[in-house]
């Protein structure tokens, strides 16, 4: 009975207003808490991009940090190379001296330095007969042997020469 009269004694009134009250802060946790997951997923997409991004950055980074090294490593061959200071070749120069020697339809195919000789291997699309003559008026090197072969793949002509340097005035 004491219960009986202690629900008869709370006004009907506010009743209604505090489970719609309730219903209320009920629906508006739910919604907060739909909200919070929603953010929470963004946010977890973005942040697995950002870490897939970092990846592939770290992986950029690393592959430029080898390639700067082996680059670096190249450099310092090349310095003491520049620092070695190599006595320069004729082979340079007897090139040079070469094709301007050569008519136009000759051009050479092969040069390979043994010591004071070369051994070179010159292409011409035509017979030349003043070769010997045109070769050895050079200053750089003479004509030591020189043959003719007629080439097996077409109707050109090929030289093998022997060249020896000739030796500097110094002045």
């Amino acid at each position: 009975m004491n219960c009986e009269i202690l629900r008869e004694l709370i006004p009907g009134r506010n009743r209604m207003l505090k489970i719609l009250s309730t219903a209320a802060v009920f629906i508006l946790c739910c919604i907060c808490l739909v909200f919070l997951y929603g953010q929470y997923l963004a946010y977890s997409s973005e942040l697995s991009a950002l870490r897939a991004k970092k990846r592939a950055l770290n992986e950029e980074f690393n592959a430029l940090q080898n390639e700067a090294g082996r680059l670096a490593e190249d450099s310092v061959i090349l310095e003491k190379l520049r620092e070695a200071k190599l006595p320069e070749t004729e082979m340079l120069l007897i090139i040079e001296d070469l094709t301007a020697r050569l008519p136009e339809h000759m051009w050479i195919t092969s040069l390979v330095q043994n010591g004071e000789l070369f051994d070179l291997v010159i292409y011409s699309s035509k017979d030349d007969l003043g070769l010997y003559k045109k070769m050895n008026d050079s200053g750089l090197f003479q004509v030591v042997n020189l043959k003719k072969m007629r080439s097996a793949s077409d109707t050109g002509v090929l030289y093998q020469a022997n060249l020896r340097q000739r030796q500097r005035r110094v002045k």
